[in-house]
């Protein structure tokens, strides 16, 4: 690359030095011209002046100084009005394939220290060597690879190399918990089941024992999201009746939450309180169990502000925590019988899965000790159906549950992170529903000690459940991974990731009349590194991986 740019001194320097030898040579030359009027004997003193170099102050030595002086500065500005920016062979795009060691800087010598990224790229758990995130999308069609050539060989070398991580796993159908969990447990990992197909071997979940104490509030209406945006039909929010109905379930999480014994408050008591709601148009003024229990607690709230009692710490939090649960139910309350009885209707319909014998047992209580994950190395599977969504939702609700303990424990370890580092693989990630927070939370991780790998298989999955979010989510990925597919969409979006390169194109023309002729044109032209349709093509051991700051890996996959 050729730069116009100059240095100031590149403009006074070479005139001052033009000026002082032009003066040099001025004097000897105009003193030997006076005396002799001859042009050879004046031409020598000229090549003698430099034997005895004196400046001279005289008006036509003078003269002579500033006319070389111009003369150079003119020939600078002339070079500098003809030069422009080059970068000679990248006029349409410098892209083009990395060299293995280009990954030197940014591996670790000790391979279980590393996430494999293929057969011949490896990236340094060590966030603070590299610079890098340790956020990898990756993206393959299905029988692309994804389980085999990333998340199994990624879990066996970080359990047989004792690595101080926990991982959280997607496990589509139970296959890697059935290949890996022995091992785990052989190596001194703490193993954990988030089983929503064979939930009578899973593990118990209460995600109510997971909220921020230090705001609890905000994770209650997060929760509320969670559960109606993947649970809604359209799984987005919006009309009026999504929004009364959120504030009635953040009304009853938080009366749960706020009025309940610590062991005694389960997502079960909500749902209990919800079947025990009643709204009749035929009879306006029916108060059922649950309006009659408000209406009582709004009361002692009222009384307690007016006792001004001081109340320690913990009782003034549950008695603002119960005075949000009531101004959320009056949100839901104020609107005419007929309309309380449609939204409390929507709302069941929306957790009736919620409601099942298997379901409630998993919710009763909690094993999983999502607080323990940042202590000590810890897989946790969350096992999902590959055919059956109904109860996908849960994994959801789940991975929140992780992201906030474990948010708050780093945030309140002295060093400001995890003592160990949590590394989730959220395998079929557009199948287990939308996270709230997710893009700020990816954003913001990385201090913490925590990354993710989202695994898709189309670019176009993580555009409808994220909207105009799903870029900041891919821009926070230092590693990008293509495994394969045909999807446009995909292939169009890792082209352009790939960028585009200068190629020389050559083409001939011949002349075969009486005076015939032949030439040669080359010229440039602009190519992309690889088309999408030949990202489509590519061979299935192949893979393409991209790390932020360098050019592209063409590489073989794990297997």
């Amino acid at each position: 690359m050729t730069s116009s740019k100059k240095h100031p001194l590149a403009w006074i320097i070479p005139p001052l030095i033009a000026a002082w030898a032009g003066d040099i040579i001025s004097r000897p030359v105009r003193q030997t011209w006076q005396a002799s009027h001859d042009p050879a004997r004046s031409l020598n003193a000229s090549l003698d002046a430099w034997k005895n170099p004196r400046p001279s102050l005289n008006r036509i030595d003078l003269t002579a100084a500033l006319i070389a002086a111009t003369l150079i500065l003119l020939t600078l500005l002339y070079q500098w009005a003809g030069r422009q920016t080059r970068r000679d062979g990248e006029e349409h795009g410098s892209a083009a394939w990395a060299d293995p060691k280009d990954m030197t800087p940014y591996t670790d010598k000790d391979p279980g220290k590393t996430l494999l990224m293929t057969a011949t790229q490896r990236l340094s758990l060590d966030t603070h060597k590299t610079h890098r995130n340790l956020n990898v999308l990756v993206t393959g069609a299905s029988g692309s690879g994804k389980t085999r050539g990333y998340v199994l060989p990624n879990l066996t070398n970080l359990a047989r190399h004792h690595t101080p991580i926990s991982l959280a796993i997607t496990d589509p159908k139970g296959e890697i918990r059935a290949r890996t969990a022995t091992m785990m447990r052989q190596v001194g990992w703490q193993v954990k089941t988030f089983n929503l197909i064979d939930m009578a071997s899973s593990d118990h979940f209460n995600p109510l024992d997971y909220m921020n104490p230090d705001d609890p509030e905000g994770d209650i209406m997060r929760l509320a999201d969670n559960i109606l945006t993947n649970t809604g039909k359209n799984k987005t929010s919006g009309d009026f009746w999504d929004k009364a109905a959120r504030s009635l379930l953040t009304s009853l999480l938080a009366y749960t939450y706020f009025s309940a014994e610590p062991a005694d408050r389960s997502l079960n008591n909500v749902t209990s309180m919800l079947s025990r709601m009643r709204a009749s148009e035929n009879d306006p003024d029916q108060a059922s169990p649950i309006d009659d229990l408000m209406n009582e607690t709004n009361e002692w709230i009222d009384d307690a502000h007016q006792a001004g009692e001081d109340y320690d710490e913990e009782a003034r939090r549950a008695l603002d925590g119960l005075a949000f649960a009531c101004s959320q139910y009056r949100t839901y309350s104020q609107g005419p019988a007929e309309t309380r009885a449609s939204i409390i209707t929507t709302l069941a319909n929306q957790t009736a899965g919620l409601m099942t014998h298997r379901i409630q047992d998993i919710l009763s209580d909690d094993t999983m000790r999502l607080d323990t994950v940042g202590d000590k190395p810890t897989v946790i599977y969350i096992i999902i159906s590959d055919t059956n969504q109904t109860f996908t939702y849960l994994a959801a609700i789940f991975y929140q549950c992780l992201f906030t303990s474990a948010t708050y424990r780093a945030d309140h370890n002295p060093t400001g992170s995890l003592t160990i580092p949590l590394h989730c693989m959220l395998d079929e990630f557009a199948n287990i529903g939308k996270i709230p927070g997710f893009p700020t939370l990816i954003s913001t991780m990385r201090s913490r000690g925590i990354s993710v790998s989202v695994i898709l298989q189309t670019i176009s999955q993580i555009k409808a459940l994220y909207k105009d979010d799903w870029e900041t989510i891919a821009a926070n990925c230092d590693s990008k991974l293509f495994l394969g597919g045909n999807d446009l969409t995909t292939t169009k979006w890792y082209s352009e990731i790939l960028g585009s390169q200068t190629i020389t194109t050559r083409s001939t023309t011949e002349n075969r009349g009486t005076n015939g002729s032949y030439s040669i044109q080359q010229s440039s032209q602009k190519r992309e590194l690889l088309t999408p349709d030949e990202l489509g093509r590519l061979d299935n051991t192949t893979s393409i991986y991209i790390l932020r700051g360098l050019k592209p890996f063409h590489s073989k996959k794990l297997d």
